[in-house]
């Protein structure tokens, strides 16, 4: 950042956390009816699972209490075709990822 006076200024990093796409999978890629989320390994508790279009808007929301689950199924037959995101919220996190419907 440059100052009002011309100098440089660096901000200190607070902290920076990453999720790796590959840890929230679907499957089959491309879907045409039954979609396959595979979930990271979480303990027992209330996700909330949400799909948007490549718009961003939202398309569906769905609130699930899991346990030890490694996959969840949901129907994407009445979605048209196009890309889609599946973002899974668990307590403080949040994974993504991204589909494609035929």
């Amino acid at each position: 950042v440059y100052t009002i006076t011309g100098s440089r200024q660096y901000s200190q990093i607070i902290s920076f956390t990453s999720r790796q796409i590959n840890e929230l999978k679907t499957y089959p890629n491309p879907v045409t009816q039954q979609l396959t989320v595979q979930l990271p390994p979480l303990q027992r508790g209330a996700v909330t699972i949400v799909i948007t279009d490549f718009a961003g808007r939202r398309i569906s929301s769905h609130h699930l209490i899991i346990n030890n689950q490694r996959s969840l199924n949901l129907d994407a037959a009445h979605l048209p075709a196009g890309v889609y995101f599946v973002t899974l919220y668990f307590k403080d996190e949040e994974w993504k990822t991204k589909f494609v419907k035929q």
